[in-house]
């Protein structure tokens, strides 16, 4: 028989699910068997939850490699920025950022 609660597959002698606690005493003239169609109903109910279960972890999945990716992005403009900055030097007469080859600054032409 099944937990009218759950659906959970219990024996036909157990007076209490096993998985969710319900009473499992049969109504005075109800068959403690259900239908076919009542069986149906609780293996597609378990189904349904199962199906969304997995759609969730799935999800959850697709969250966490999006987060890697966008982590290991970021840590690859961190790098290019340092590079950048490293490459570079400021004026020390007006302050311009210029590469660190250069001689003289691209803004007030002086010596660097």
């Amino acid at each position: 028989m099944f937990c009218t609660k759950c659906g959970n597959q219990v024996s036909d002698t157990a007076r209490f699910c096993t998985k969710c606690g319900n009473v499992l005493s049969p109504l005075p003239n109800q068959n403690a068997n259900p239908s076919v169609d009542e069986a149906r109903k609780m293996t597609e109910e378990k189904l349904l939850e199962a199906e969304r279960k997995v759609k969730e972890a799935e999800e959850a999945r697709l969250a966490k490699e999006a987060e890697e990716a966008a982590k290991k992005k970021y840590s690859e403009l961190e790098k290019a920025l340092n590079n950048m900055q490293n490459r570079q030097k400021k004026c020390p007469h007006c302050g311009t950022l210029v590469l660190n080859n250069s001689q003289f600054c691209k803004n007030c032409g002086k010596s660097i």
